[in-house]
C-alpha cells in the first residue's frame, strides 16, 4: 500500500497532512548541526532542545549551530533535503504504526515551497537528490509545487559511488607502486640503505609527508577518471556531491578544484 504525504512549508511551520488534508504533524523549519556539518537535530530550536536535553546540551553546545535550511536566499540543498526525509519518516510513524516496514517504504512526497522555481537549478537538483538519499524513508514518488520529480536520482547516483569507492583502492595501489618505483629511481642504493638512528625522525616525517601526497596525487587521478567514466550517467552537480560526501580529499581541495579545475561548481 502506498502512502501519500504532503508537506507545506512556511515560515514558522512545516506542516505534513495526508493527501486528503488530514493533519498528521508540523515542525518547526530548523535543525542543528556541529562544526562538520554532521547533523545533532531536526525540528528544534535551541531554547526547545536545552530543555528537552540539558544534559545533552552541555556537550554539544559549544558547537551546535541551530538555523533554518528553507529561506530561498539561503537555501542548503543537503539539510533541507534529509530534512524532508526525516519528516517523512516521522509522520508515517505517526499515522501507519500497524503497518510493516515494507509498506511505509512505498512513500509518495509531495512539497509545497514558496518561491522554489527562484532557486538555481542546480540547487534544485541537489535538493531533489538528497530528499531520496537521506535513507529515512524511501520515495515512490516526489512532486515540487506540482511539478513531477525523478525518481531515480539515488539510484544512478549510488551506482556511481559504488564505482567510486571501487576504482579509489585500485589507483591508490597503482599510484603507490609507482611512487616507490620513482624513489628507487631517484635515490638508488640509499632507497635501500640502512636508517641512521639520528635521522630516525625526520625520515618519518618525510614517509608520512610523502604518503600524504601520493594519497591526494591517488585521489585526485582517480576522481579524474571516474568523472570522466560518470559523466554519461550522473549529471556534474550529482557527482560533485558525491565526490564531496566521499570525503576522499579534503573538502578544501575538493572546493578548490570545483572553482578552479576540471571539476563543475555544484551551486550547493
Amino acid at each position: 500500500m502506498q502512502q501519500s504525504l504532503v508537506i507545506r512549508l512556511g515560515d514558522e511551520k512545516i506542516t505534513i497532512t495526508s493527501r486528503d488534508g488530514q493533519l498528521i504533524t508540523s515542525a518547526i523549519p530548523a535543525v542543528a548541526v556541529d562544526g562538520k556539518e554532521k547533523i545533532l537535530c531536526f525540528g528544534e530550536t535551541q531554547e526547545t532542545f536545552q530543555k528537552k536535553s540539558p544534559t545533552e546540551w552541555e556537550r554539544i553546545k559549544k558547537k551546535a549551530n541551530f538555523f533554518n535550511p528553507f529561506p530561498i536566499d539561503a537555501f542548503h540543498p543537503k539539510l533541507a533535503g534529509a530534512f524532508i526525509n526525516y519528516l517523512a519518516h516521522s509522520s508515517l510513524s505517526k499515522s501507519t504504526e500497524t503497518q510493516n516496514q515494507d509498506e511505509k517504504d512505498l512513500i509518495e512526497l509531495q512539497i509545497l515551497i514558496p518561491d522554489y522555481e527562484k532557486l538555481s537549478q542546480n540547487i534544485q537538483e541537489l535538493f531533489e537528490y538528497y530528499i531520496q538519499k537521506a535513507g529515512f524513508v524511501n520515495l515512490n514518488g516526489l512532486s515540487i509545487n506540482g511539478q513531477a520529480k525523478a525518481i531515480d536520482l539515488l539510484e544512478q547516483a549510488q551506482q556511481a559511488e559504488r564505482k567510486l569507492k571501487q576504482n579509489y583502492p585500485i589507483t591508490t595501489t597503482i599510484t603507490f607502486l609507482l611512487a616507490l618505483l620513482f624513489a628507487d629511481r631517484i635515490f638508488g642504493e640509499k632507497f635501500h640503505a640502512p636508517i641512521p638512528r639520528e635521522y630516525t625522525f625526520f625520515v618519518l616525517g618525510g614517509v608520512i609527508l610523502a604518503g600524504t601526497v601520493v594519497g591526494i596525487i591517488a585521489g585526485f587521478v582517480s576522481i579524474m577518471t571516474w568523472k570522466a567514466s560518470v559523466k554519461n550517467s550522473v549529471s556534474p552537480v550529482i557527482s560533485n556531491a558525491i565526490i564531496e560526501d566521499a570525503n576522499i580529499l579534503p573538502k578544501s581541495m575538493v572546493k578548490f578544484l570545483q572553482q578552479n579545475f576540471f571539476l563543475s561548481k555544484s551551486g550547493g
